[in-house]
């Protein structure tokens, strides 16, 4: 089966040729495949500055391995026309899993990270077992969907909330699934015989997030996690996660992605305030908020603020050139923006410099957005690292970005 990313390449990545530079050359290749093709060798040659041997070299073992195809031939500019190339998406499936206390969720894309199909579960209970044999089942009906063998399936990503090892492929602590200490990406590596990594899933959605964005590849982008659960409506789950040249940073035993602050519930705030209303889900509570601007200011302001502030934190210590509050809530834009703009613009470090200063022009500002998550974004997020290393250069320290 497939060996270990991070620690060793993908055998399909590995491409016969040996060597840090390599590697580097591949992904350029590959990149501007993905970006421009059909792309001749000449051209390809052309934009790397790569010697046209090894651009040869590369070509052929990404056409032997099933990667890419001739798609035809451009127009001869003299001589013989060059053949064009462009990436084969079936070259490559992924699957990747989001575990929530209530339900899992399941994609499986292709090497051009495209759905080809999804499926969703209610969780009965999160007890380890439990899990694993709904992954398994999910799996099986996904590659059945596609027509495609699971013995063919090229990885598995998993995503949950929580402090997770990537590295170890354990879950050290997630509050939400009760699981403490859970070698989950081995458990089911031995299950399903197939190659899994495990993520988080702020981690995952930035990921998702410059994947999505990699034809313009931002520079930096800081991203905020919040989701909100109808199921418990005393709970909102807050995350963070930061990419620099659309890769994730993970940290220290790569446990990024948790943030132990408290935000501020709306439904708490409206216990609190002896309203009479009444609301069932979030959705009604935002829709009855954009509607009464008492309510919302009543009911979301403390929210806001710390939302606001630990934006200003990061964005402070971090510098990114964009700032991104990833929700499930599609209202939540409506309802806080203005005033999470409004907080950002006091007491950010580039708007307090801009102040002192007579050319205001050294100074840049984030570029600060809402991103309305869909349903199947996360468990994108958990495909993406085994498709992003043929496109992205290897790091020299593997164990803290992919």
């Amino acid at each position: 089966m497939n060996s270990n990313y991070p620690h060793s390449p993908h055998p399909k990545s590995a491409i016969g040729l040996p060597g840090f530079n390599r590697e580097i050359n591949a992904s350029q290749v590959m990149d501007l495949i993905y970006k421009q093709g059909p792309i001749s060798r000449a051209e390809l040659v052309k934009q790397t500055g790569i010697k046209a041997k090894t651009i040869s070299s590369i070509v052929d073992q990404f056409i032997h391995q099933g990667l890419i195809d001739e798609v035809g031939l451009a127009k001869s500019t003299g001589g013989r026309p060059p053949v064009l190339y462009e990436i084969r998406p079936s070259g490559l499936h992924v699957i990747g899993i989001e575990i929530r206390h209530c339900e899992m969720k399941a994609v499986l894309v292709d090497l051009s990270g495209t759905l080809l199909t999804s499926h969703s579960k209610k969780l009965k209970d999160t007890s380890v077992d439990t899990v694993i044999v709904q992954a398994k089942t999910m799996v099986q009906e996904l590659c059945d969907a596609a027509k495609i063998a699971c013995d063919k399936l090229d990885g598995i990503g998993i995503t949950l909330p929580g402090f997770v090892d990537s590295e170890q492929k354990s879950v050290v602590f997630s509050a939400s699934l009760d699981w403490e200490d859970v070698p989950f990406g081995h458990l089911l590596t031995d299950t399903l015989n197939v190659d899994v990594r495990i993520f988080n899933d702020a981690v995952a959605n930035v990921i998702n997030i410059c994947f999505q964005k990699r034809r313009e590849t931002p520079q930096s982008v800081l991203m905020y996690y919040v989701n909100f659960d109808d199921r418990h409506c005393v709970f909102i789950d807050f995350g963070f996660a930061f990419a620099l040249n659309g890769r994730a940073y993970l940290g220290h035993r790569n446990m990024v992605g948790e943030l132990t602050v408290h935000l501020k519930n709306p439904f708490q705030q409206l216990k609190e305030s002896q309203r009479s209303e009444h609301f069932s889900n979030y959705r009604e509570l935002a829709a009855a908020s954009l509607k009464d601007q008492e309510l919302a200011d009543e009911l979301w302001s403390p929210l806001t603020k710390v939302l606001a502030n630990e934006m200003v934190r990061g964005s402070n210590m971090l510098n990114p050139a964009e700032i991104v509050i990833s929700s499930n809530l599609p209202e939540f834009e409506a309802i806080v923006g203005t005033s999470i703009q409004e907080i950002f613009a006091q007491l950010s470090m580039p708007v307090m410099l801009q102040r002192r200063m007579k050319n205001k022009q050294l100074i840049s500002m984030p570029k600060l957005g809402f991103q309305i998550r869909k349903s199947t974004d996360i468990a994108l997020g958990g495909t993406l690292p085994f498709i992003q290393k043929f496109y992205n250069p290897p790091s020299i320290r593997k164990e803290q970005i992919i």
